[in-house]
């Protein structure tokens, strides 16, 4: 009997499950009341998902031993499977009055928190020997909103372990101790990041610091090890987004949005994207599909800047203003209204507005850039400059800041710092076009007008629906004199974009070109 025992155990090792059972039949044959192999009958045909016949197994296990730890803990994986939580939760239960260990107790404790029963996990005595327990109960704390008893049960933790650190991080997140979340986070970069939480919260101070390469590499690491995350993509998404990689922006917010189609922000972040690359019809195709029910705030929002995009500019103004006397302090509400402001012309009035969006967020680069560019308008370039160093200071290679530096000089005709800072815009971006538009710009003005011309023909293949680049090519053209050359570009950029600035070199360049025309027929 004994031979055979081992030999179906062996079986069981590798895999042959049907083999092993045949050999217990034989033994059971001899022995039908033997616990022992009623037990592994139980547990084998538990691996070869035959849930009833475990069962059977089970039952009768139970009925010579009621207390078999071994067994009842088969039947909880089998009612945890079959989803009767409630039994499984009763069973667990059982089985810590039975066995104390410090494995009961965190089985027990396990489907406590996957279900939900936090206020259950911290009634429970938990051992200071028993670290995944005491880590449960921390977790149970946290989202009960306890941050000081979470915080408390952390002490008794291993303060180098990854995902008590984690823990930690978030709890002092969500207090708003800013400092303490950067003692988090560097401690966490110097470990060898295992878990996805970790990595997912690495990322997201890494967007902070607008070091999207770190960024992408944490996200999509966290995607390796749990792939059926949503907000991970969504994090991935903001990263490619933030950085100007839209192609892989858009495939990341897809992903989140079929792993988690009901998350508002999802639809509104991929609807914000393609209203930045100027796709309005699928911007409102995202914006419906971004609520069950009634409309976002945000939603409503974009709606009204997309219509002051295509030109609509009074209805957008008017209801902004409504919506900021109901919401005096709501940035996106602010941020929308100085745009509109600005096509406007209402340059001051844009400004004054962006001074009062920088109180309510003084860190978000897309507000300061924004604010930067206003200044540069109203020619307030000595505060323009002053920022924009302050912000490459800050983010030495973050490219948009770069883009910020080469407005500066190529407004105020520095053409040899414009170059320079193209050459870096390149070396940071190849495939974005800004470098080469900036390249373009200063080689023309220092005469070398053929490598100026092959510049700005690269950047219009990395955004070939940019009016502003095709407008750029039509006034080197025409100051060339190549006057056909010239109006070929600027009916590109009128047919991308039909604003006002467009339309006056089209009619000039138009009758030029006719005039021409006209005269080679009289010859």
């Amino acid at each position: 009997m004994k031979k055979i025992m081992i030999e179906a155990f062996e079986l069981k090792r590798q895999g042959y499950y049907k083999q092993a059972i045949e050999l217990y039949y034989k033994l059971l044959s001899e022995t039908d009341d033997n616990v022992e192999i009623l037990t592994e009958l139980a547990d084998l045909y538990y691996l070869m998902k035959n849930n009833k016949k475990s069962v059977h197994y089970i039952d009768k296990v139970l009925e010579i031993e009621p207390n078999h730890v071994q067994c009842l803990k088969i039947l909880k994986k089998i009612y945890e499977q079959q989803q009767e939580f409630d039994s499984a939760i009763d069973i667990a239960k059982h089985i810590c009055n039975i066995d104390s260990s410090k494995e009961s107790v965190l089985e027990l404790l396990e489907i406590l928190y996957r279900q939900g029963n936090y206020e259950d996990v911290c009634k429970y005595n938990v051992d200071d020997s028993n670290k995944e327990g005491l880590l449960l109960k921390a977790k149970s704390y946290y989202k009960l909103l306890k941050y000081d008893d979470a915080k408390n049960v952390l002490e008794k933790l291993d303060n180098n372990d990854e995902a008590s650190i984690l823990l930690l991080g978030k709890i002092y997140y969500k207090t708003g101790n800013v400092d303490k979340v950067k003692e988090v986070y560097k401690k966490l970069k110097e470990i060898d990041l295992k878990d996805s939480e970790s990595l997912n919260f690495v990322g997201l101070n890494y967007v902070e610091e607008l070091d999207f390469d770190k960024a992408i590499e944490c996200f999509k690491k966290a995607i390796e090890i749990k792939d059926n995350e949503a907000k991970y993509y969504y994090n991935l998404g903001q990263a490619y987004f933030l950085k100007g990689w839209i192609d892989e922006a858009k495939n990341s917010f897809n992903k989140a949005i079929c792993l988690n189609p009901l998350e508002e922000s999802y639809h509104y972040s991929l609807a914000y994207l393609y209203y930045r690359i100027g796709d309005y019809d699928n911007a409102f195709v995202h914006l419906e599909g971004d609520t069950d029910g009634e409309e976002s705030l945000n939603s409503k929002i974009l709606k009204l800047v997309i219509q002051a995009e295509k030109g609509d500019l009074a209805k957008p103004k008017i209801e902004l203003e409504k919506m900021l006397k109901d919401n005096p302090n709501n940035e996106s509400i602010l941020y929308s209204l100085a745009k509109i402001y600005y096509k406007l012309d209402m340059f001051k009035q844009a400004k004054a507005i962006m001074q009062d969006v920088l109180k309510l967020n003084s860190k978000s680069f897309e507000y300061n850039e924004y604010y930067i560019r206003l200044l540069l308008k109203l020619e307030e370039l000595d505060e323009a400059k002053k920022l924009i160093d302050e912000l490459i200071e800050k983010y030495p290679k973050y490219y948009y800041a770069k883009v910020l530096e080469a407005e500066y000089y190529m407004l105020i005709d520095d053409n040899e710092s414009l170059y320079d800072v193209a050459q870096e815009l390149i070396e940071l971006e190849m495939n974005h076009y800004e470098g080469y538009y900036f390249n373009a710009a200063a080689l023309f003005e220092q005469g070398d007008v053929n490598f100026a011309i092959e510049s700005l023909k690269k950047a219009i293949t990395l955004d070939v629906n940019n009016a502003d680049l095709y407008l750029k090519m039509a006034e080197f053209y025409q100051a060339m004199g190549r006057y056909e050359d010239a109006f070929e570009y600027i009916k590109e950029a009128s047919d991308i974009d039909k604003s006002a600035k467009n339309r006056e070199l089209y009619m000039q360049l138009s009758a030029i070109v006719r005039k021409r025309n006209l005269s080679q027929d009289k010859v």
